[in-house]
């Protein structure tokens, strides 16, 4: 789900009325950003803590290292119940020893997991797998294709639209699912005294967004109610990585944050809704693992609250997804169609799937990454700078470029 794709996150179009009253309630924080654009990466990062590379999790669809800890360790030594229901998604078990309530959201056994036990705290994700494709729940009749506002890097066909009334209604859907497990908290009695998250995973499963590095990909948004605590009605733009939700978690819950945590604490930013965290946020991203890929397709990004440098490792491969080789989602064929004819979708196409080895955007000025700066003589020193830091994260990661690709490419058994 697209950061900005809800009612209270910046999209009046989308219908979303439990979102949007847990926003009214607690803070929205614009800018958390994920590493890398896909599900199981972003989860595992999520849970342990740690980037990909470092906890082996690099690939989609792969396993942590065994030994590495993870929400389940440390919330359970702070005596606490640790539970999910829905999606998974990681491994193995031994990392991720969540008591699992059920693979889908089973709210009589959600409710049980809540009411079990007053005396225990516990801590509970409930992993929705909407909006993911493919877009098949909700109803779409209640959006109008004709009347939505597209994105300028969204290529204007009937097809299009069509998709997005498609994957409106599947967040409408979801937004349903969120109220209903407000709605468990508030009949037992904890929704004052308990943290409540909602967080956005990565971008939609569309050009731009997942499975790259643009903000359309990696920025999500985070809204936190804690009544009394978090201020309601505010928002905030501090730079945020996904993996500081930990060792917040394990500071709220009274605990000490392990020093081989790679996220911030962010629980000072939650209770005042500051507008400053990190300096930089970085990303890392493959196309290894993903279903249609054709050929790896290694990315690395820094941001900071005003520039991007994408660093395409592999410029020379195309990149490929379920998308684009797929037509998932119905919709982008009918960009290659109107590619033959209209110059504009055929830069789209082009742009989508061939890259040069260095992007530069800014964020300000251009907040979609439309025009890339990177050969601008007045940005070398700007571009110089955050690449030394973005080499600096590589190193101390263990990431070695393409080595790192070969590498995820052996452990996928390729």
């Amino acid at each position: 789900m697209t950061f900005s794709d809800a009612g209270a996150l910046g999209n009046p179009a989308i219908h979303t009325p439990n979102l949007d009253r847990l926003a009214a309630a607690g803070s929205t924080f614009t800018h958390m950003f994920t590493a890398t654009a896909m599900c199981s990466p972003t989860r595992h990062m999520l849970y342990n803590g740690l980037y990909p590379v470092r906890s082996g999790a690099y690939p989609n669809h792969a396993r942590a290292y065994e030994g590495t800890r993870s929400i389940a360790h440390y919330l359970g030594s702070l005596g606490y119940r640790v539970g999910l229901a829905g999606k998974l998604h990681i491994g193995p078990e031994s990392v991720y020893p969540f008591e699992r309530i059920s693979n889908n959201l089973d709210y009589d056994l959600i409710e049980e997991f809540i009411s079990r036990d007053p005396g225990q705290p516990f801590a509970l994700v409930v992993a929705s797998m909407e909006p993911h494709l493919p877009w098949n729940r909700g109803d779409p009749s209640r959006y109008d294709a004709a009347s939505l506002t597209l994105l300028p890097y969204f290529v204007d066909t009937p097809e299009t639209r069509e998709a997005l009334t498609r994957y409106y209604a599947e967040i409408t859907f979801m937004d349903d699912q969120l109220g209903r497990v407000l709605n468990l908290l508030d009949r037992h009695g904890q929704d004052e005294n308990t943290l409540t998250l909602f967080y956005t995973e990565q971008g939609m499963g569309a050009p731009f967004a997942k499975w790259t590095l643009y903000d359309a990909g990696v920025r999500g948004s985070l809204v936190a109610r804690w009544t009394g605590r978090i201020p309601a009605g505010q928002t905030s733009a501090a730079l945020l990585q996904v993996n500081d939700l930990l060792p917040t978690w394990i500071e709220v819950a009274g605990g000490q944050p392990a020093p081989e945590i790679e996220g911030e604490s962010m629980l000072d930013v939650l209770l005042n809704a500051r507008s400053e965290h990190r300096e930089v946020v970085y990303g890392i991203q493959t196309s290894v693992g993903i279903v249609s890929n054709l050929e790896p397709y290694p990315i690395r990004s820094i941001r900071n609250d005003r520039y991007k440098l994408i660093w395409n490792l592999a410029p020379e491969n195309r990149f490929t997804n379920i998308v684009s080789e797929d037509n998932n989602g119905g919709f982008f064929e009918s960009w290659r169609d109107r590619a033959a004819t209209d110059a504009h979708a055929r830069a789209l196409v082009e742009r989508y799937q061939h890259r040069p080895e260095f992007e530069f955007y800014d964020l300000q000025a251009d907040p979609n990454e439309l025009t890339n700066l990177a050969d601008l003589p007045e940005h070398e020193e700007r571009i110089g700078a955050l690449r030394t830091l973005l080499e600096a994260w590589m190193e101390d990661q263990g990431d070695e470029g393409l080595a790192t690709e070969n590498a995820a490419l052996q452990r996928q058994g390729r």
